[in-house]
C-alpha cells in the first residue's frame, strides 16, 4: 500500500477556490433552512424534500468554480464538506441538538460525492475550454 504525504495531497487542493465555495454552498442552506417554515406549511412531507434538495444544491453551487484547481473532484468535495460543516452549529442553534449520527453521515456523504462529482465536471468543460 502506498503511503500518501498529506503536504502532497493538499496541494492538489486549490484553497481560495475551496473556501469561497463553502461560503457560496453555506449560504444556499442557510437561504434553505429559512425558507423550511414556509415550505412545512404548505405539506408537512415537503419539509424534508426541501432540505434534502437544499444540501445539493448547496454542495452543486459550492463545487461550481473548482474547474481550474489542480485536481477540481478533490477541491469540489472538500468546498462541499466544509459548507456542510459550516452549517452544523446552525442547526444546534435552532434545534439544540445535534443532528442523529446516521443522517449527519448521509449529508456528509452526499457533500463529498456531489461536491466531486460537480468538480469533476466543471473540469471536464474547462478541459475542453482549453481546447
Amino acid at each position: 500500500m502506498q503511503r500518501v504525504d498529506f503536504v502532497e495531497w493538499s496541494e492538489r487542493i486549490d484553497w481560495i477556490v475551496a473556501v469561497r465555495g463553502a461560503g457560496s454552498g453555506f449560504s444556499v442552506l442557510v437561504i434553505s433552512g429559512l425558507l423550511l417554515p414556509i415550505i412545512e406549511k404548505l405539506s408537512p412531507w415537503l419539509g424534508p424534500v426541501w432540505l434534502l434538495l437544499g444540501a445539493l444544491m448547496a454542495f452543486v453551487v459550492a463545487a461550481l468554480k473548482t474547474g481550474d484547481a489542480p485536481s477540481p473532484p478533490l477541491t469540489g468535495a472538500v468546498a462541499a464538506l466544509f459548507a456542510y460543516t459550516l452549517n452544523v452549529p446552525l442547526i444546534y442553534l435552532t434545534t439544540r441538538k445535534f443532528p442523529e449520527i446516521p443522517i449527519m453521515l448521509g449529508y456528509i456523504a452526499a457533500a463529498v460525492v456531489v461536491g466531486a462529482a460537480m468538480g469533476y465536471l466543471m473540469g471536464r468543460r474547462n478541459a475542453k475550454d482549453v481546447e
